[in-house]
């Protein structure tokens, strides 16, 4: 059975834990969370504090870096964002995990607080989180960030296993492939396409090792757990899985048609600018590409790009599109009102075949019908047609 999916929001004091939080996003995309972050949202009218308490109360997690400084701040006057959302996480009994960075880690000079109000604040801040037990441990690297992150998920993972939810209010996920150690900044722009819909992106090269499980199971696995494929297809020729004369990238595309999932392709253009070490030599890894990129065009699944904004746009477009199906599909009633329409339907074929049965026993002649009754008493029949009225 696939994991459920849940939300976590990550939320920092300081703009300077870049790679910090991408760890922090890299381990809630291992545990199948969808990472919530201020960075990934869409534009639209709602101001940063709005956006900040609906993240909160989306999330089924909420993940606070505390660092040296306070953070930014609506107004003057008024307490920091992190604050505002701790408080809304601590109302709504969000689950939180808090993670401080340790005294001796090294920071930057400009990222320790020395304002008195914002001073204040963040020792305010910290000592709640600590009275409450909510610092689950402190960090001395990014590195250390994805394991305690990915540690403290695990723990409230049973927790929101317990609690009841309805199904769909579940997140979908899309897993994102592509020939081996190619086109990584399309990946990554893909990668940020989805979750910037709401759209859990699994990447193989993310995904943490399983014991006895090789490159083929694995793919096979994100197959078979994600609602959409996205592939993308650069000009780098496919490498042969093992002694099958397809590749890894085929297998999966294959089977992502074969559970019927919603798929994807993009394809390099033609006068795109690509460097040469994406070239593939050798002709039998060229041929499998060809024959990949031929069979989706043929079903109509490809659009092409010639950069990252490219495959942003069509992927975003796309997963937009997969997402109001999938929401659709999975609603309360959705399979019985499909059963229901099909019987229907059959319903309505039956009566417009009675129909043309009746018009045309009514479109023959009295002689013609005779004719046709002693037909088919002649060659076994049992039933002659009935006389039109």
């Amino acid at each position: 059975m696939n994991p459920t999916v849940y939300r976590a929001m990550i939320s920092s004091t300081a703009n300077h834990f870049a790679e910090e939080r991408e760890q922090a996003r890299q381990a809630c995309e291992a545990e199948r969370f969808l990472p919530l972050m201020m960075e990934l949202q869409l534009p639209g009218d709602e101001t940063a504090e709005e956006m900040s308490r609906r993240l909160v109360e989306e999330c089924g997690v909420y993940v606070l870096l505390l660092s040296h400084r306070y953070g930014s701040r609506p107004q003057r006057d008024r307490p920091a964002y992190t604050a505002i959302e701790m408080d809304l996480a601590l109302q709504l009994r969000k689950p939180i995990i808090v993670l401080q960075s340790a005294p001796d880690a090294r920071v930057r000079a400009d990222s320790v607080e020395r304002g008195g109000r914002a001073v204040a604040g963040l020792r305010k801040l910290v000592a709640g989180a600590l009275e409450g037990g909510r610092i689950a441990a402190r960090f001395n690297s990014p590195a250390e960030v994805r394991r305690l992150v990915a540690e403290g998920l695990r723990r409230e993972r049973q927790q929101l296993a317990r609690a009841p939810a309805r199904p769909s209010t579940h997140p979908f996920c899309a897993l994102i492939g592509s020939a081996a150690d190619d086109l990584r900044d399309e990946r990554a722009a893909a990668r940020d396409a989805c979750e910037r819909h709401g759209v859990l992106a699994l990447l193989p090269e993310r995904e943490p090792p399983r014991v006895d499980e090789g490159s083929q199971a694995m793919s096979m696995r994100l197959v078979g757990e994600c609602d959409i494929y996205v592939l993308l297809l650069g000009v780098r020729g496919l490498v042969a899985a093992g002694r099958d004369s397809r590749s890894l990238t085929e297998i999966e595309y294959e089977e992502a048609l074969r559970l019927h999932k919603k798929t994807f392709v993009l394809g390099v253009a033609g006068d795109a600018p690509v460097r040469f070490d994406q070239i593939g030599a050798a002709q039998r890894m060229t041929e499998m590409l060809q024959r990949l990129r031929q069979r989706a065009e043929e079903r109509g699944q490809v659009a092409s790009f010639s950069n990252c904004a490219d495959v942003g746009y069509f992927v975003g477009a796309a997963i937009k599109g997969a997402r109001e199906v999938l929401e659709t599909a999975r609603a309360p009633g959705a399979l019985q009102r499909l059963h229901e329409d099909e019987a229907q339907s059959l319903a309505d074929a039956k009566r417009a075949s009675a129909r043309l049965h009746r018009h045309a026993l009514q479109a023959l002649d009295p002689q013609a019908l005779e004719l046709l009754t002693l037909n088919l008493k002649e060659f076994g029949g049992t039933h002659a047609p009935p006389r039109p009225p």
